[in-house]
């Protein structure tokens, strides 16, 4: 009895290494190397921390083969920009000669100094590159502008209102339709948002390693989210424009798809936004000018003061004219 449980004790053993060892061959497979697919038989493979620096690389099936007798190519640059990196590649020849099945990458600077030793390759993980260029063009193949604002007034109790929230407007000519998500933390969507914002860094931007790595991540999860064209929670825009949610709350975030037709061509886009919503209040004073009521009887005492101004101005005139006279009798 208890021979059968030391035995059972090392079998249980035995098969956790087991699983062990195969977990870390699962993720050891490109291990610090992005890869790009150009086309079926063509590939680009970018060491992390050595784009700048100019090495040779070499496949084998074999990870045991020595090194040192492997046939080493020169690495290439994969544009012919001043910003270019320097790549291992996969091109019709090599494809054909090492990817039937497992292949292992050795690489070495110029001076003989390894950088990636018997690191399995597999081709099936590369970023394909129509799969970059929808990241790149990310928000920019449907035509919108997402500055713009709709202002609104309400008058209640003395106080003016008013109100400014966000909005998008479509310039894209054709037909087009839409999907608005509120985004919730801790959902795919949240994820796919951080990761376009990582993506717009400009760190990222200037590493293409980094950049692939996250697009890989972004594209895997795009494609998990994004409608399916003949989706019926499709909604057509009218008057060419989109509002945020009536409900929204400042600094909410949101995802809208977009489907433009245009004749036989579709085209999908997808924004990024952010909610925006402000409110101003202006309490509105009216002036009141009170002036006193015209009646009958203001008006004959106003006759009868002018009366009076006239008899006091005649008296005046006539007094006048009374005392000349007398003081031309005594000069006689």
């Amino acid at each position: 009895m208890k021979n059968l449980k030391v035995k059972l004790a090392v079998a249980f053993i035995l098969c956790l290494l087991t699983t062990i060892c195969m977990h870390t061959l699962v993720f050891a497979a490109n291990e610090n190397v992005q890869i790009l697919e150009k086309s079926e038989t063509e590939y680009l493979i970018y060491l992390s921390g050595h784009l700048k620096q100019e090495f040779e690389f070499a496949f084998t099936n074999d990870k045991s083969e020595d090194k040192e007798t492997l046939t080493y190519q020169a690495a290439a640059l994969d544009s012919d920009k001043t910003d270019a990196n320097y790549i291992a590649y996969v091109d019709s020849n090599l494809f054909h000669t090492y990817f039937s099945g497992t292949t292992y990458l050795w690489a070495r600077t110029m001076d003989g100094q390894y950088i990636a030793e018997g690191v399995q390759i597999d081709l099936t993980k590369a970023i394909k590159e129509e799969d970059l260029n929808t990241v790149n063009n990310a928000t920019k193949v449907i035509a919108v502008d997402t500055t713009n604002t709709i202002v609104t007034t309400e008058m209640i109790d003395d106080v003016k209102t008013t109100k400014t929230v966000g909005k998008v407007d479509v310039l894209e000519s054709g037909k087009v339709k839409y999907q608005l998500i509120r985004v919730q933390d801790g959902t795919m969507y949240k994820e796919l948002i951080e990761l376009a914002e990582k993506i717009s860094n400009n760190q990222v931007k200037n590493n293409m390693y980094s950049k692939l790595e996250i697009a890989n991540q972004y594209i895997t999860l795009y494609n998990q989210l994004k409608p399916e064209e003949n989706s019926q929670y499709w909604i057509e825009v009218t008057d060419k424009v989109i509002e945020q949610p009536l409900d929204s709350k400042n600094g909410e975030q949101c995802i809208l798809w977009l489907k433009a037709e245009n004749g036989a061509e579709t085209k999908t886009d997808i924004q990024y936004l952010t909610c925006f919503e402000e409110y101003k209040y202006e309490k509105i004073t009216e002036e009141i000018v009170t002036k006193l009521p015209v009646t009958y009887d203001s008006i004959a005492l106003l006759v009868i003061f002018a009366i009076l101004i006239v008899a006091l101005v005649a008296v005046i005139v006539l007094r006048n004219r009374a005392l000349k006279k007398e003081n031309k009798t005594e000069d006689r």
